[in-house]
């Protein structure tokens, strides 16, 4: 009896913890009329926040959510920091060599901000985004005021702050010019063994931005690391957008532990 006592006593208690960071389902539309996708987001607030709360939009790689999306699910919140795990995979693409281009998902990604921005829940001029390899590239195009000006126009607000992981920095640097400004602070962390290219184009991009960006620039190398070096997986598959067309991942603890501290400590240094 005591041992069945034990059993149901902690399997109360697991569905107590869960129910605290339960997500709730929003659905939403991009914004480009042109891709119109319908996609959803998942809202984790701060357990017992006594007023609205900063947020960060949180973006999966080609995998779709994940482990590294569930980590910032479940600490964000624990910080006082709301996190919107959206989904851009559910029902658009299946694997990389199906993926829509990169630049069809930023319409949806202000939506995101927008929708953000009308929850009560949340301080409207507190929100950032955060994502890994797709969502990545998504985090670094969001810097741009092209962008911004196309699917919110001039005056509305923009993220805080972008964290970037492995995010593809030559997709990215092709975008950029001598006219453009940025900003917002922007943290990235890349591996020098990339199969995106990564270990060669970030350390450029870095000193890119540096005569553009008035923002904090945060560029944070792992020697020796992979793509996907804060999960858990390993192995190659086919991606258009690796070098030779081979994807690699490989997943490390250290590197792993390291930035996802460096990150949370980033996201509030500039929150405040």
């Amino acid at each position: 009896m005591n041992y069945l006592r034990l059993i149901l006593s902690t399997a109360a208690a697991a569905l107590l913890s869960s129910s605290i960071y339960a997500g709730e389902v929003v659905k939403f539309t991009s914004l480009d009329p042109t891709h119109p996708y319908n996609v959803t987001g998942e809202l984790f607030l701060p357990p017992k926040a006594a007023g609205p709360v900063p947020a960060m939009v949180v973006i999966h790689g080609s995998g779709g959510k994940d482990e590294r999306t569930e980590y910032f699910s479940d600490e964000l919140p624990k910080h006082g920091i709301a996190a919107f795990v959206v989904d851009y995979k559910t029902g658009i693409f299946r694997t990389p060599s199906d993926r829509p281009p990169n630049d069809t998902f930023i319409a949806a990604t202000y939506a995101a901000l927008k929708l953000l921005e009308s929850r009560p829940e949340i301080v409207a001029d507190k929100i950032g985004v955060i994502g890994f390899s797709l969502g990545g590239q998504q985090t670094m195009s969001a810097t741009l005021p092209t962008f911004k000006k196309l699917w919110l126009g001039d005056d509305a607000p923009k993220f805080r702050l972008h964290v970037a992981f492995y995010p593809g920095c030559k997709f990215y640097a092709r975008k950029l010019n001598a006219n453009t400004q940025i900003r917002a602070p922007i943290q990235v962390f890349w591996g020098t063994s990339d199969a995106y290219g990564d270990g060669e184009f970030c350390p450029k991009l870095k000193e890119q931005l540096l005569n553009i960006s008035s923002g904090e620039l945060n560029f944070v190398p792992f020697d020796g690391a992979h793509h996907g070096f804060d999960g858990s997986k390993i192995g190659h598959f086919t991606d258009p957008a690796a070098i030779k067309s081979d994807g690699y991942i490989q997943g490390n603890s250290t590197f792993r532990n390291q930035a996802r501290q460096q990150a949370l400590e980033f996201i509030e240094k500039h929150m405040k």
